[in-house]
């Protein structure tokens, strides 16, 4: 049973690659929103620093997992049990437990749901979609695709996407929580470093928000408030 979850390991590691990944270069300091908070100047400044790093924890999360899982199923091989013996904390029966449970379908259905429409987001953008808050040269107010339901629908994307990864780690049945992994010193501390990053990001995109709403409104003025009267929410629909 266990093999059956490596497609969907690697497909959440390509879906949390794509969200964590720039399409495009990074914005020069002084093509940059002005008038944006000290927070938001900080995080513009770092956020691909920051993506590199939960890139690297998704990867890693979901790699390690197709390993022992790999590995269990070829337990005689010398380098199964080198895996085996560093991934495993406890006898390698333990692998037997790692299997897919309903919370791993779920957060693989939300963590995909959310990679894929932040892609969506990518594409309708083309080349506006920055890391950076800016108006580029010949920015145009865009409105179709998933622009037509939130405001900001890659921020939506990218909240759910590393929701559904992290249920997807944790879930019973995942090889972090049946192999002992999550009751070491160091699962713990990559545990709550995926909690404190997702929470950083997440506030970091709520409070960028509506800062990116000030700079579009200056810049499109009534095209921008006809814009937001049809659509009126930000990130989630009937919520905000």
């Amino acid at each position: 049973m266990s093999l059956v979850k490596i497609p969907f390991l690697v497909a959440g590691a390509v879906g949390g690659y794509v969200v964590m990944t720039a399409p495009n270069a990074k914005v020069p300091v002084e093509q940059r929103a002005k008038g944006v908070s000290a927070f938001e100047r900080f995080f513009s400044a770092t956020a691909r620093l920051y993506t590199l790093g939960f890139k690297a924890l998704i990867l890693s999360g979901s790699i390690l997992e197709v390993l022992v899982i790999g590995a269990s199923h070829f337990p005689a091989h010398p380098l199964s049990q080198k895996i085996l013996d560093a991934l495993v904390v406890g006898p390698y029966s333990l692998t037997r437990r790692i299997t897919i449970s309903p919370l791993f379908v779920a957060g693989a259905a939300i963590g995909y749901f959310g990679a894929y429409f932040r892609w969506q987001c990518y594409r309708t953008l083309g080349r506006l979609f920055t890391f950076e808050v800016s108006i580029r040269e010949g920015h145009k107010l865009i409105t179709a695709g998933p622009y037509q339901y939130t405001r900001h629908p890659a921020y939506t994307g990218s909240i759910l996407s590393t929701i559904g990864l992290g249920l997807m780690y944790i879930a019973p049945g995942s090889w972090i929580r049946e192999c002992g992994i999550l009751a070491t010193r160091g699962g713990k501390i990559a545990a709550w470093t995926y909690v404190a990053a997702f929470l950083y990001g997440s506030a970091s995109l709520f409070q960028r928000a509506p800062q990116e709403d000030v700079v579009l409104k200056k810049h499109f003025g009534e095209e921008w408030e006809a814009y937001a009267k049809r659509v009126p929410y930000r990130i989630f629909p009937f919520i905000y």
